[in-house]
């Protein structure tokens, strides 16, 4: 990664952080789907600098900042986050195109991570503990016991909310950061700037 641009939504009374979030990032998400390969990814990755995340203390936030970084400046220019979120210029501060310094402080992932209920994760384990009983051919309830340590999680990560183009629907887009002592040779994000194997700089 080369250059970034970085977004700083700022406080006002008229619209809560969390619908301010879900606009800006929708119309993110819509010009990376516009700058998509075939596979279905780009070379833009994000980063929230304000992260916080700590499930002992319950502390999740994505903070007020994002990143959005390329290794070209040309990637920067062609999704034009000035001219797409125009409307929302009263209420959030974008930076011209920058080079990342040189000296940075490490790197990290910032992935998409699914978080299930528990009505899904139920009939999980009856769908895995039926194949178990009749592959070991054990009964159901003596299968199905292997599988009650399973619940939902009660790890809330931080999330941002937003429509998807792809589905219609609204979903629930759980953010996580695991840090990383190298930069990543091969850049492939997600069209919501996420990778489960791409780092950003962390700076």
């Amino acid at each position: 990664m080369k250059y970034f641009i970085e977004l700083t939504l700022l406080d006002n009374r008229d619209i809560a952080l969390h619908k301010l979030w879900s606009k800006i990032y929708e119309q993110l998400h819509l010009r990376l789907v516009e700058a998509k390969n075939l596979r279905g990814q780009t070379n833009i990755g994000i980063s929230f600098p304000e992260y916080q995340f700590d499930a002992a203390h319950n502390i999740h936030m994505e903070g007020s900042k994002l990143r959005v970084f390329s290794p070209t400046k040309l990637s920067l220019e062609q999704i034009d986050l000035h001219k797409y979120l125009k409307h929302w210029l009263d209420y959030i501060h974008i930076t011209s195109i920058r080079e990342i310094p040189k000296e940075i402080n490490g790197c990290a992932i910032y992935k998409r991570t699914r978080i299930y209920g528990q009505n899904a994760i139920n009939r999980k384990i009856m769908r895995y503990a039926a194949y178990k009983a009749e592959k070991e051919n054990i009964t159901y309830e003596e299968a199905i016991q292997g599988y009650q340590h399973w619940s939902m999680s009660q790890t809330i990560l931080p999330y941002i909310g937003i429509n998807s183009t792809t589905s219609k629907q609204f979903l629930q887009l759980y953010i996580e950061k695991v840090l990383v002592s190298d930069p990543s040779v091969e850049l492939c994000f997600s069209t919501y700037g996420l990778s489960s194997d791409s780092s950003v700089p962390e700076f």
